[in-house]
């Protein structure tokens, strides 16, 4: 349901997402969308960190509490963070901190990957 919603969504600017012109009235939403997804995106960061400085950095741990689960927020954050390039690229670069030290910590490198095509395909011109 959460995906389909939030397909419509951007469905419905995709076309102002393409020419620039964001209505006043679509920033506040994606800014809402990317704090809430930053903020869960962020706190797994810390569990990965504080595991990794206590020692107990295992990859079956990893993959059985944070890949193996719902990845939502960390897609949301990827896709808000690649169309907030042009907009504000302080909130862009905070969530390329955040994917990008999630990657690290996850010892995954997907997310990056699809952090750098969906930045290829939308801000390359």
């Amino acid at each position: 349901i959460f995906y389909f919603l939030l397909f419509k969504f951007f469905n419905l600017f995709i076309d102002k997402f393409n020419r620039n012109n964001l209505d006043i009235n679509t920033k506040p939403v994606i800014l809402i969308f990317f704090v809430i997804s930053a903020f869960f995106l962020a706190k797994d960061n810390l569990i990965l960190l504080d595991n990794f400085l206590n020692g107990n950095f295992e990859r079956s741990f990893i993959y059985e509490k944070f890949l193996s689960g719902r990845t939502t927020h960390l897609n949301v954050c990827i896709i808000l963070s690649v169309l907030n390039f042009k907009l504000n690229r302080k909130i862009a670069y905070l969530g390329y901190f955040l994917i990008v030290s999630y990657s690290f910590l996850s010892l995954s490198r997907v997310p990056m990957f699809y952090l750098f095509l969906l930045h290829i395909i939308l801000n390359l011109e």
